[in-house]
């Protein structure tokens, strides 16, 4: 089973998000209900999903989410050419905030939002956090209420559609193995399958 699991992985990216980013892969031509459902799933993770600032090598400055008091919003100083990545405002010397230069770039409150972000000391990797938890995990509970809440709102519709044959064990896989960084457990995969309606294993 591990080795179809692995064929279906393949096959998506290759179809789907060849840059092997799942985060940024698109509907395409003539979609699977599959890669629909995988889509629509992906809609509840954005809602919550931030950057935890490590070496800032992987964050870029204003496209991405990781500013401590901004939830979900990017940031609107104009930008400034040759600084890109969040790299490039941290103190190589010190692995800190490079304070003057941030205070030149961006206005004030986002200054002060931006010196008020913590940075890994150990100079670890960015890592995509759940905003939401402290933990930076993945909250079943939370996520299974934000997903009714969004169906609500008709922006989610159904969670999946189509075909139920589609097994607990390759969604889970999928998810699993594409979004590790996040630590997302099979739980929040049978939250996703009892809100699309389809029989989860062991009801």
């Amino acid at each position: 089973m591990r080795g179809d699991n692995q064929l279906v992985l393949d096959f998506l990216k290759s179809k789907y998000f060849s840059n092997g980013e799942f985060m940024e892969g698109k509907l395409g031509p003539r979609p699977s209900w599959f890669w629909r459902g995988c889509l629509k799933g992906r809609d509840i993770l954005k809602e919550g999903l931030k950057w935890r600032v490590g070496d800032g090598q992987k964050v870029k400055i204003w496209d991405d989410f990781w500013v401590a008091k901004k939830v979900r919003s990017k940031l609107w100083s104009p930008r400034k050419v040759g600084f890109t990545w969040v790299k490039d405002l941290i103190s190589q010397s010190t692995n800190s905030w490079d304070t003057s230069l941030v205070k030149s770039i961006f206005n004030r409150s986002e200054a002060e939002s931006i010196l008020a972000t913590p940075i890994s000391k150990e100079g670890c990797e960015d890592r995509i956090v759940w905003h939401y938890e402290k933990s930076g995990l993945l909250s079943v509970k939370y996520a299974y209420r934000l997903a009714v809440r969004m169906d609500q709102n008709g922006h989610l519709g159904r969670a999946l559609e189509g075909d139920s044959k589609c097994t607990f064990k390759i969604l889970n896989v999928l998810y699993v193995r594409l979004m590790r960084n996040l630590r997302l457990t099979s739980y929040f995969i049978a939250a996703l399958l009892k809100l699309s309606g389809l029989p989860l294993r062991g009801a």
